[in-house]
Protein backbone atom coordinates (compact mmCIF):
# COMPACT_ATOMS: atom_id res chain seq x y z
CA UNK A 1 0.00 0.00 0.00
CA UNK A 2 1.20 3.52 -0.61
CA UNK A 3 1.27 6.33 2.36
CA UNK A 4 2.17 9.74 2.85
CA UNK A 5 4.68 10.39 5.20
CA UNK A 6 5.98 14.20 5.32
CA UNK A 7 4.88 14.56 1.80
CA UNK A 8 7.30 11.37 0.20
CA UNK A 9 5.54 8.29 -0.69
CA UNK A 10 5.89 5.32 0.87
CA UNK A 11 5.06 1.99 0.20
CA UNK A 12 4.09 -0.76 2.95
CA UNK A 13 7.38 -2.91 3.23
CA UNK A 14 4.98 -6.15 3.03
CA UNK A 15 3.16 -4.69 0.47
CA UNK A 16 6.03 -4.48 -1.47
CA UNK A 17 7.25 -7.82 -0.80
CA UNK A 18 3.97 -9.18 -2.36
CA UNK A 19 4.34 -6.59 -5.23
CA UNK A 20 8.01 -8.24 -6.33
CA UNK A 21 6.61 -11.69 -6.07
CA UNK A 22 4.23 -10.44 -8.69
CA UNK A 23 5.88 -8.51 -11.35
CA UNK A 24 4.00 -4.92 -12.08
CA UNK A 25 3.16 -6.34 -16.11
CA UNK A 26 1.38 -9.68 -14.20
CA UNK A 27 -0.34 -6.98 -11.64
CA UNK A 28 -1.06 -5.18 -14.85
CA UNK A 29 -2.76 -7.53 -16.67
CA UNK A 30 -4.82 -8.76 -13.64
CA UNK A 31 -6.29 -5.74 -13.57
CA UNK A 32 -7.14 -5.56 -17.47
CA UNK A 33 -9.04 -8.51 -16.91
CA UNK A 34 -10.87 -7.54 -13.39
CA UNK A 35 -11.76 -4.47 -15.41
CA UNK A 36 -13.11 -6.25 -18.07
CA UNK A 37 -15.04 -8.71 -16.43
CA UNK A 38 -16.73 -6.32 -14.21
CA UNK A 39 -18.24 -4.24 -17.33
CA UNK A 40 -18.81 -7.73 -18.42
CA UNK A 41 -20.57 -8.74 -15.46
CA UNK A 42 -22.64 -5.22 -15.27
CA UNK A 43 -24.16 -6.24 -18.97
CA UNK A 44 -25.32 -9.85 -17.21
CA UNK A 45 -26.66 -8.37 -14.09
CA UNK A 46 -28.65 -5.30 -15.91
CA UNK A 47 -30.26 -8.15 -17.79
CA UNK A 48 -31.98 -9.48 -15.00
CA UNK A 49 -32.86 -5.71 -13.78
CA UNK A 50 -36.51 -5.83 -13.18
CA UNK A 51 -37.41 -9.42 -13.85
CA UNK A 52 -34.68 -11.34 -11.14
CA UNK A 53 -36.18 -14.15 -8.97
CA UNK A 54 -34.69 -14.05 -5.46
CA UNK A 55 -34.62 -16.37 -2.31
CA UNK A 56 -33.00 -16.03 1.17
CA UNK A 57 -29.90 -17.05 2.24
CA UNK A 58 -29.10 -19.09 5.38
CA UNK A 59 -27.92 -15.53 7.00
CA UNK A 60 -31.35 -13.83 5.69
CA UNK A 61 -29.83 -11.83 2.79
CA UNK A 62 -31.23 -12.24 -0.43
CA UNK A 63 -29.67 -14.10 -3.74
CA UNK A 64 -30.57 -13.64 -6.95
CA UNK A 65 -30.70 -14.89 -10.61
CA UNK A 66 -28.17 -12.09 -11.69
CA UNK A 67 -25.53 -12.32 -8.23
CA UNK A 68 -25.52 -16.34 -9.21
CA UNK A 69 -24.92 -15.95 -13.24
CA UNK A 70 -22.88 -13.06 -13.11
CA UNK A 71 -20.53 -14.99 -10.76
CA UNK A 72 -20.51 -17.82 -12.33
CA UNK A 73 -19.64 -15.72 -15.40
CA UNK A 74 -16.39 -13.96 -13.11
CA UNK A 75 -15.13 -17.25 -11.84
CA UNK A 76 -15.12 -19.09 -14.20
CA UNK A 77 -13.25 -16.48 -16.43
CA UNK A 78 -10.54 -15.53 -13.56
CA UNK A 79 -10.33 -19.91 -13.39
CA UNK A 80 -9.54 -20.50 -17.01
CA UNK A 81 -6.93 -17.15 -16.84
CA UNK A 82 -5.39 -17.67 -13.85
CA UNK A 83 -5.73 -21.22 -13.32
CA UNK A 84 -2.89 -21.02 -10.35
CA UNK A 85 -5.07 -18.43 -8.53
CA UNK A 86 -7.26 -19.77 -6.11
CA UNK A 87 -10.98 -18.48 -5.89
CA UNK A 88 -13.57 -16.95 -3.01
CA UNK A 89 -16.75 -16.18 -4.45
CA UNK A 90 -19.41 -14.50 -2.32
CA UNK A 91 -22.44 -16.67 -3.40
CA UNK A 92 -20.95 -20.01 -2.15
CA UNK A 93 -17.45 -20.75 -4.57
CA UNK A 94 -14.72 -21.53 -2.24
CA UNK A 95 -11.76 -22.95 -3.68
CA UNK A 96 -11.23 -25.74 -1.56
CA UNK A 97 -7.23 -25.50 -2.79
CA UNK A 98 -7.23 -22.05 -0.96
CA UNK A 99 -7.02 -24.21 2.45
CA UNK A 100 -3.93 -26.04 0.95
CA UNK A 101 -1.83 -23.03 1.05
CA UNK A 102 -2.10 -20.83 -1.91
CA UNK A 103 -0.83 -17.91 -1.50
CA UNK A 104 -2.97 -15.86 -3.91
CA UNK A 105 -6.23 -15.55 -4.81
CA UNK A 106 -9.09 -13.72 -6.07
CA UNK A 107 -12.18 -12.36 -3.83
CA UNK A 108 -15.79 -11.30 -5.65
CA UNK A 109 -18.74 -9.60 -5.06
CA UNK A 110 -20.52 -10.48 -8.40
CA UNK A 111 -23.56 -7.90 -6.91
CA UNK A 112 -22.89 -5.99 -3.85
CA UNK A 113 -26.04 -3.98 -3.11
CA UNK A 114 -28.49 -7.12 -3.88
CA UNK A 115 -31.70 -5.82 -1.77
CA UNK A 116 -31.33 -2.60 -3.44
CA UNK A 117 -31.46 -4.67 -6.87
CA UNK A 118 -34.14 -6.65 -5.63
CA UNK A 119 -36.06 -3.54 -4.93
CA UNK A 120 -35.49 -1.46 -7.78
CA UNK A 121 -33.00 1.09 -6.01
CA UNK A 122 -30.45 1.78 -8.58
CA UNK A 123 -27.45 1.33 -6.72
CA UNK A 124 -25.41 -1.72 -6.38
CA UNK A 125 -21.61 -2.90 -8.23
CA UNK A 126 -19.56 -5.94 -8.85
CA UNK A 127 -16.00 -6.14 -7.08
CA UNK A 128 -13.02 -7.98 -7.95
CA UNK A 129 -9.63 -8.37 -6.35
CA UNK A 130 -6.52 -9.98 -6.17
CA UNK A 131 -4.82 -10.59 -2.97
CA UNK A 132 -1.92 -12.48 -2.16
CA UNK A 133 -0.80 -13.28 1.34
CA UNK A 134 -4.16 -11.15 2.80
CA UNK A 135 -2.67 -7.66 0.97
CA UNK A 136 -5.24 -6.80 -1.56
CA UNK A 137 -2.65 -5.76 -4.55
CA UNK A 138 -5.53 -4.93 -7.23
CA UNK A 139 -8.90 -3.89 -6.88
CA UNK A 140 -12.00 -3.30 -8.75
CA UNK A 141 -15.50 -1.73 -8.16
CA UNK A 142 -17.74 -1.21 -11.05
CA UNK A 143 -20.79 1.10 -10.03
CA UNK A 144 -23.27 -0.24 -12.84
CA UNK A 145 -26.32 1.98 -12.68
CA UNK A 146 -23.70 4.81 -13.43
CA UNK A 147 -21.01 2.95 -15.37
CA UNK A 148 -18.42 4.39 -12.98
CA UNK A 149 -15.27 2.31 -12.80
CA UNK A 150 -12.89 2.33 -10.44
CA UNK A 151 -9.21 0.63 -9.68
CA UNK A 152 -6.43 0.47 -7.60
CA UNK A 153 -2.99 -1.44 -7.74
CA UNK A 154 -1.02 -1.87 -5.14
CA UNK A 155 1.84 0.97 -5.49
CA UNK A 156 0.22 2.47 -8.29
CA UNK A 157 -2.55 4.70 -7.16
CA UNK A 158 -6.18 4.81 -7.04
CA UNK A 159 -8.61 5.58 -10.80
CA UNK A 160 -12.15 5.80 -11.52
CA UNK A 161 -12.75 5.93 -15.58
CA UNK A 162 -8.71 6.44 -15.86
CA UNK A 163 -8.76 9.97 -13.18
CA UNK A 164 -6.45 9.60 -10.35
CA UNK A 165 -8.18 9.29 -6.77
CA UNK A 166 -7.94 11.75 -4.06
CA UNK A 167 -9.64 10.92 -0.71
CA UNK A 168 -10.63 14.09 0.99
CA UNK A 169 -8.92 15.93 4.21
CA UNK A 170 -12.25 17.82 5.35
CA UNK A 171 -12.60 18.95 9.20
CA UNK A 172 -15.21 16.85 10.99
CA UNK A 173 -18.46 19.29 10.49
CA UNK A 174 -21.81 19.22 9.33
CA UNK A 175 -20.59 18.71 5.38
CA UNK A 176 -18.39 15.76 6.98
CA UNK A 177 -20.51 12.83 5.11
CA UNK A 178 -19.58 9.37 6.84
CA UNK A 179 -21.68 6.09 5.07
CA UNK A 180 -22.90 3.94 7.88
CA UNK A 181 -23.69 0.42 7.78
CA UNK A 182 -27.39 -1.15 6.48
CA UNK A 183 -26.55 -4.32 8.80
CA UNK A 184 -29.08 -4.07 12.27
CA UNK A 185 -26.51 -4.48 15.59
CA UNK A 186 -26.66 -3.52 19.23
CA UNK A 187 -23.80 -1.07 18.79
CA UNK A 188 -24.97 0.52 15.63
CA UNK A 189 -27.62 2.42 16.78
CA UNK A 190 -25.53 4.29 19.69
CA UNK A 191 -22.43 4.83 16.99
CA UNK A 192 -25.05 5.82 14.27
CA UNK A 193 -26.37 8.64 17.29
CA UNK A 194 -22.49 9.79 18.09
CA UNK A 195 -21.91 10.46 14.49
CA UNK A 196 -24.99 12.60 13.82
CA UNK A 197 -23.53 14.94 16.93
CA UNK A 198 -21.03 16.16 14.43
CA UNK A 199 -21.81 14.60 11.00
CA UNK A 200 -23.88 13.83 8.15
CA UNK A 201 -24.51 10.24 7.34
CA UNK A 202 -25.12 8.33 4.60
CA UNK A 203 -26.35 4.99 3.41
CA UNK A 204 -26.68 3.68 -0.08
CA UNK A 205 -26.97 -0.23 0.52
CA UNK A 206 -23.24 -1.02 -0.57
CA UNK A 207 -20.46 -1.23 1.15
CA UNK A 208 -18.21 -1.49 -1.74
CA UNK A 209 -19.56 1.55 -3.56
CA UNK A 210 -19.11 3.57 0.13
CA UNK A 211 -15.62 2.49 0.19
CA UNK A 212 -15.28 3.57 -3.51
CA UNK A 213 -16.92 6.80 -2.69
CA UNK A 214 -14.28 7.58 -0.01
CA UNK A 215 -11.64 7.23 -2.21
CA UNK A 216 -12.55 9.69 -4.72
CA UNK A 217 -13.60 12.17 -2.05
CA UNK A 218 -17.08 11.90 -2.57
CA UNK A 219 -17.67 11.00 1.08
CA UNK A 220 -15.43 11.65 3.90
CA UNK A 221 -15.37 8.21 5.53
CA UNK A 222 -17.17 5.28 5.74
CA UNK A 223 -17.78 2.72 8.87
CA UNK A 224 -19.56 -0.44 8.09
CA UNK A 225 -19.94 -4.01 10.28
CA UNK A 226 -19.19 -7.20 9.53
CA UNK A 227 -17.53 -7.12 6.85
CA UNK A 228 -16.60 -9.87 4.51
CA UNK A 229 -13.36 -10.17 2.62
CA UNK A 230 -15.78 -9.78 -0.67
CA UNK A 231 -17.19 -6.56 0.42
CA UNK A 232 -13.94 -4.75 1.41
CA UNK A 233 -10.97 -5.96 -0.24
CA UNK A 234 -10.76 -3.80 -3.12
CA UNK A 235 -12.20 -0.65 -1.79
CA UNK A 236 -9.87 -1.10 1.31
CA UNK A 237 -6.95 -1.01 -1.24
CA UNK A 238 -8.75 2.15 -3.52
CA UNK A 239 -8.33 3.92 -0.16
CA UNK A 240 -4.95 3.87 0.73
CA UNK A 241 -3.63 3.83 -3.05
CA UNK A 242 -5.77 7.01 -2.35
CA UNK A 243 -4.20 8.56 0.48
CA UNK A 244 -6.56 7.63 3.55
CA UNK A 245 -6.16 5.29 6.38
CA UNK A 246 -8.54 1.59 6.94
CA UNK A 247 -8.94 -0.04 10.19
CA UNK A 248 -11.41 -1.71 12.75
CA UNK A 249 -13.53 1.28 14.47
CA UNK A 250 -11.02 0.07 17.66
CA UNK A 251 -8.03 1.03 15.61
CA UNK A 252 -6.67 -2.34 15.11
CA UNK A 253 -5.36 -3.30 11.21
CA UNK A 254 -8.10 -5.07 9.07
CA UNK A 255 -5.41 -6.27 6.83
CA UNK A 256 -4.20 -8.87 6.13
CA UNK A 257 -7.17 -10.29 5.46
CA UNK A 258 -8.15 -13.84 6.27
CA UNK A 259 -10.28 -15.60 3.97
CA UNK A 260 -8.07 -18.08 2.70
CA UNK A 261 -7.88 -20.10 5.75
CA UNK A 262 -11.78 -18.48 7.09
CA UNK A 263 -14.00 -16.98 4.20
CA UNK A 264 -16.61 -17.03 6.06
CA UNK A 265 -14.69 -13.94 8.82
CA UNK A 266 -15.90 -10.76 9.32
CA UNK A 267 -14.23 -7.32 9.91
CA UNK A 268 -15.64 -4.14 11.04
CA UNK A 269 -14.05 -1.31 8.89
CA UNK A 270 -13.47 2.39 9.52
CA UNK A 271 -11.98 4.29 6.60
CA UNK A 272 -11.37 7.96 6.14
CA UNK A 273 -8.29 10.73 4.93
CA UNK A 274 -5.75 10.91 7.44
CA UNK A 275 -6.50 13.80 9.15
CA UNK A 276 -10.08 12.33 9.69
CA UNK A 277 -9.78 9.03 11.00
CA UNK A 278 -8.48 9.68 14.40
CA UNK A 279 -10.88 11.98 15.48
CA UNK A 280 -13.51 9.55 14.25
CA UNK A 281 -12.11 6.68 16.06
CA UNK A 282 -12.14 8.89 19.60
CA UNK A 283 -15.76 10.21 18.47
CA UNK A 284 -17.01 6.30 17.58
CA UNK A 285 -14.92 5.58 20.80
CA UNK A 286 -17.15 7.88 23.20
CA UNK A 287 -20.17 5.78 21.75
CA UNK A 288 -22.30 4.89 24.50
CA UNK A 289 -22.43 0.77 24.90
CA UNK A 290 -25.49 -0.49 23.70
Amino acid sequence: MLLWLRGSLYMDPFARECCSDLAMTDLNHALDVACSLAQEAGTIILSHWGNSSHRQKADGSPVTDADLASEKYILKALGRTFPDHGLVGEEGTVDPALVGGRRTYWVVDPLDGTRNFTRGFPCFATSIALVRDGQPLVGVIREHMTGRLYSAVAGCGAHVDGKPLRVNENPLDRDFFVGVPSVKSDESPATIERLLTRVNVRNIGSTAVHLALVASGAIDAAYALRCYAWDVAAGLLMIQEAGGLCSTPEGKPCLPLIADEQPMSTTPVLAAGREGHPTLLDLIASAPAS
